[in-house]
């Protein structure tokens, strides 16, 4: 058993114990350049936060993924919260005096209603970002527009600073090139390793090390693995094992379109556009490219899995729901009868994954999946 001195000298940042001054020195400008990082983060939930738009008010742009098994009886939650709503306000009562504040939307109904009783729940300030379900129209482009303004104007009282129009369209080509980079790589990486890569980018996108990932990037390209797509709403911490299981069980996603997928980045940045007007470019890449299925009409989310199905040869889809998400829950019926008519000849089946409040659906999750690959398997053509 260790003394109380000798656990708080444990306790203690590595660098204290470090044999030079220099090497004290060292570590102390790292260790409070990094606690000042941390104070100045905003946490974010939705793919229609921009980054970017946080970074170039000099703030550290954070996209946070709650645990699922996280949200549990009696943990002192609000009545009426979606378990999901519910892990969120766990997250941000876990991040109290770790962040700066938290930035919500109202694409999905119940985090709209956590924005109202988030504040009086967490001692963390709270900013819901309204964005319109309706994009087609001039009128649905400034009101986001405004609102991406009325968030600057928050980041601004919370201690940032408003960019010049050269250090935004800077910020947001640098975001641009990165998510490139990232894009490029997904051919080089297993899926869960894309998953992971995507995930740390988007938690940490200022010093995401994409050389990194390249470095360690691995694949195993087994010909005989059946390719899948993966869709629905946001994979949370402690539910990756999806990916590795896949790949056990004989499939492999070729095509995550979850939110913390591929479904959620924005589209490519026009360099011309950028330059003449970088806000209006933003909500260009943002409302208008990002085709979540919450949009009205959602035409974009259909043309954009036609050309991705049939572009990655995906022969199945793993559609993953929230049970309690009626957003997803809408487009499962309509979803299987568009993919049986998707390629002549070759329908692509569906199956319903829904996931509970806790992780103990493991085991029925992958019954449906191993069911699945088994039948493509058997399935001639495939």
């Amino acid at each position: 058993m260790l003394l109380k001195s000798q656990r708080a000298a444990q306790a203690l940042p590595a660098w204290l114990h470090a044999k030079s001054v220099a090497q004290v020195r060292a570590g102390w400008v790292d260790w409070t350049n990094r606690s000042a990082s941390v104070s100045q983060s905003v946490i974010y939930s939705c793919p229609f936060v921009p980054a970017e738009w946080v970074a170039a008010h000099g703030l550290r742009p954070c996209r946070a993924a709650p645990e699922r098994s996280a949200c549990l009886p009696g943990r002192g939650l609000p009545e009426g919260l979606c378990a999901f709503a519910g892990q969120w306000l766990l997250e941000l009562r876990r991040r109290q005096g770790r962040a700066l504040a938290a930035v919500l939307t109202t694409v999905c109904d119940q985090m709209r209603r956590l924005g109202d009783l988030a504040e009086p729940e967490c001692d963390l300030p709270v900013f819901v970002l309204h964005v319109p379900h309706t994009w087609q129209s001039p009128t649905a482009r400034r009101i986001y527009a405004d609102e991406l303004r009325r968030l600057g104007r928050f980041l601004v009282r919370l201690g940032g600073r408003e960019p010049s129009r050269s250090e935004l369209a800077d910020t947001i080509r640098r975001f641009d090139d990165a998510r490139r980079e990232l894009l490029g790589l997904r051919g080089n990486l297993s899926p869960r390793a894309f998953a992971q890569a995507l995930a740390d980018f988007a938690r940490e996108p200022l010093d995401c090390d994409l050389q990194a990932v390249s470095v360690k990037s691995t694949i195993d390209n087994r010909q005989s693995s059946i390719p899948l797509a993966l869709l629905g709403g946001p994979i949370m911490r402690g539910d990756e094992w999806i990916y590795d299981e896949v790949d056990e069980l004989g499939g492999r996603i070729v095509l995550d379109v979850t939110e913390t997928g591929e479904l959620g980045l924005p589209g490519p940045i026009d360099r011309r556009r950028l330059a003449e007007d970088p806000l209006e470019e933003l909500v260009t890449a943002y409302l208008d490219h990002i085709p979540h299925p919450f949009r009205r009409p959602n035409t974009e989310f259909y043309a954009f899995l036609a050309r991705e199905l049939v572009g990655r040869g995906v022969q199945g889809v793993l559609f993953r729901r929230y049970v309690w998400c009626d957003t997803w829950h809408g487009e499962l019926a309509r979803l299987r009868e568009w993919a049986e008519k998707l390629v002549p000849g070759r329908p692509i089946p569906v199956v319903d994954l829904d996931c509970g409040q806790s992780g103990g659906d493991r085991g029925r999750i992958l019954q449906r999946v191993q069911a699945m690959i088994e039948t493509l398997q058997q399935t001639p053509g495939a």
